[in-house]
């Protein structure tokens, strides 16, 4: 599965991977799929997905409640933009003093493409690098994205 993932490109976590249709083509049979049963293969369900994703996501259940089905539909989204750098400084390093709470800095406000960047040193401990060759910051900067309207999903 791994060497076909990478063969065609394919970014599972992307609407616009082409999956099912890549898959088809590969092994030349239909992609499976599996019913995750709670308790077994899970205890909590975190649904941590833009409200726009909803009506690709769960089609099934917004025709089941309608309360869900007008969150889905009726709650306005924006495309967002990120990157993210691992740099070998501090935040003191880059010019910014210790704050008493200890919290990074958050900057916004900047211009366009990415109006925000956030200090994300408070995840160094969930990175695993090479000894001796880790690094000493994270920053994440982000932004709205502009668009009129996203691509269909069969444009991949």
């Amino acid at each position: 599965m791994a060497e076909f993932l990478q063969s065609e490109n394919i970014n599972l976590e992307s609407f616009w991977s082409g999956y099912r249709e890549k898959y088809q083509a590969y092994f030349n049979k239909e992609a499976q799929s599996k019913t995750l049963v709670k308790g077994l293969d899970f205890d909590e369900v975190i649904f941590g997905i833009s409200v726009a994703a909803i009506k690709h996501l769960c089609p099934t259940l917004l025709k089941v409640d309608p309360k869900f089905e007008a969150q889905a539909t009726q709650v306005k989204a924006v495309a967002t933009q990120a990157f993210q750098l691992w740099l070998n400084k501090t935040d003191y390093e880059l010019g910014f003093q210790s704050s008493s709470t200890g919290e990074h800095p958050i900057l916004s406000g900047y211009s366009e493409p990415f109006d925000t960047w956030a200090g994300m040193a408070n995840l160094l401990d969930k990175e695993q690098w090479p000894q001796g060759n880790e690094p000493r910051n994270i920053a994440y900067f982000c932004s709205a994205l502009p668009c009129s309207e996203y691509p269909p999903q069969n444009d991949s």
